[in-house]
């Protein structure tokens, strides 16, 4: 073959390789603003409370806000009672506060104080991204320190559902986390945000890559985490609070197989695995609310008088 054929194929697959690479980039980017951004068409529920349930008890609540490490005025919802123990709710993906109602009843049944907090670029806090646990994580030991502030003698659990779940794993393993913080509970949280992603576009045959790779860059450039980095288990490898893990056994949002990949991870020489075999992706709640509460009840007592 003549160098000239041989310079015109290689300018050829240079060609197609860049094609490709801006293919994957307006892919990415477009999937990086449709999880990320707060404009995103995906995310449009968020800021809507009026679907909130009347007689929620979160409407009968106050009004709080705390500032964040990175200057963002965050939201939340505080239900008192006359006592020190508080429980810290924290919601899922694609959702605010007007899904956790039943969950912060479960609390105030329990006797809890109940600060229902709402993460950043969620409801009525403030910020441009979303955060998917990693940056969220500081916010809840941020606001488990303005509990702590105002009552030093207060006892808490913090309690978090699927991306919720994530965020109080992630912020178990902060080392700065008040000592008034007892114990955690997660539901059906995943192991990353990138493991949750790529289940996802398997389960609709589309490969991972290279594309959540250019997503995860695009994290760390604009967000400044990876998605594949800094992950729950990583910081469950730090944990020390005693944790209760739950997960439904029919889970194909964040997959079940999870559940023993943070259970396994988690440092905590106390913890408990509590799964639900008829529930699917944050039901367990629903399918046998009175063994899912009597079954938190039975472990949160265990550290909060």
């Amino acid at each position: 073959m003549s160098k000239k054929c041989s310079a015109i194929k290689l300018l050829g697959t240079l060609g197609l390789m860049g094609f490709a690479a801006g293919v994957d980039y307006v892919f990415a980017n477009n999937l990086y603003f449709r999880l990320f951004s707060k404009k995103s068409p995906w995310k449009k529920d968020v800021f809507d409370e009026s679907g909130m349930p009347e007689g929620s008890i979160l409407r009968e609540s106050e009004n709080v806000f705390m500032m964040s490490e990175d200057g963002l005025l965050l939201h939340a919802y505080f239900t008192p009672a006359l006592n020190h123990k508080y429980a810290i709710c924290v919601h899922g993906n694609g959702r605010n506060l007007t899904h956790m109602t039943d969950r912060a009843m479960g609390f105030v049944n329990m006797g809890y104080n109940v600060l229902s907090i709402e993460l950043r670029a969620y409801g009525q806090s403030e910020g441009e991204n979303f955060g998917a646990g990693y940056p969220d994580r500081r916010d809840l030991v941020c606001w488990c320190k303005w509990i702590s502030e105002k009552d030093p003698d207060a006892e808490i659990v913090i309690y978090g559902v699927s991306m919720g779940g994530a965020t109080v794993m992630m912020a178990s393993g902060e080392r700065d986390i008040p000592s008034n913080v007892k114990c955690a509970v997660e539901d059906c949280g995943y192991t990353s945000f990138f493991d949750q992603l790529a289940y996802m576009f398997k389960g609709k045959n589309i490969p991972p890559f290279p594309v959540l790779n250019t997503v995860d860059a695009l994290c760390k450039k604009r967000l400044g985490f990876s998605l594949r980095e800094n992950t729950s288990v990583q910081q469950l490898k730090k944990a020390t609070l005693p944790m209760l893990f739950i997960h439904g056994e029919k889970d194909t949002f964040v997959p079940f197989y999870m559940l023993d990949e943070e259970f396994n991870a988690c440092a905590s020489s106390e913890k408990e695995k509590f799964v639900v075999p008829e529930s699917g992706h944050g039901e367990s709640h629903l399918v046998n609310p009175e063994l899912y509460w009597g079954t938190i009840s039975e472990f949160v007592n265990k550290y909060i008088n």
